[in-house]
């Protein structure tokens, strides 16, 4: 509820907050895509594999009506 002049001293600091959030934002979405393509993340192929053949098995089994247990 200040006057015009707490307002025009405010306006700096709001879009320096708004221009660092939009690099952060595009600098790491840009450094995750270029992860993804090197296949360097945390998670590696042979874990989405594993994982996946995981899903089909218990789809599998939930499609047959039986309960085995998961690795």
């Amino acid at each position: 509820t200040g006057g015009w002049y707490t307002t025009i001293m405010k306006l700096p600091f709001i879009f320096s907050i708004r221009i660092g959030f939009l690099l952060a934002s595009s600098g790491g979405s840009r450094s995750l895509l270029r992860q993804l393509q090197k296949d360097k993340l945390h998670w590696n192929r042979e874990i989405f594999v594993h994982n996946c053949i995981k899903g089909v098995k218990i789809v599998a089994a939930a499609r047959r009506g039986s309960t085995f247990d998961i690795e």
